[in-house]
């Protein structure tokens, strides 16, 4: 019972030590990214609003006419009248 205790207690011991460790070989002003673990899929994009309805969507979701951007093709054919 007392091995397993004090193996318990050293490999806390050694986590505290490599965490110090890791902390210390950044250079410093640089700060760890939020979502490390994560891989960033999109950037952010630019929010447009439909010339008919006026709802906002992402840009690249956008439908292009003649007067402006649009939600949808119906949106675009109501407000162009095409």
């Amino acid at each position: 019972m007392k091995a397993l205790l004090f193996l318990l207690a050293l490999l806390a011991l050694i986590g505290l030590i490599r965490a110090s460790l890791s902390r210390r070989s950044k250079p410093p002003g640089t700060a760890t990214p939020v979502n490390s673990g994560r891989q960033r899929t999109e950037q952010p994009q630019r929010m447009v609003q439909c010339a008919h309805c006026g709802v906002h969507l992402p840009e690249r979701e956008a439908v292009t006419g003649r007067l402006g951007l649009y939600c949808s093709t119906e949106h675009r054919q109501a407000h162009e009248g095409a």
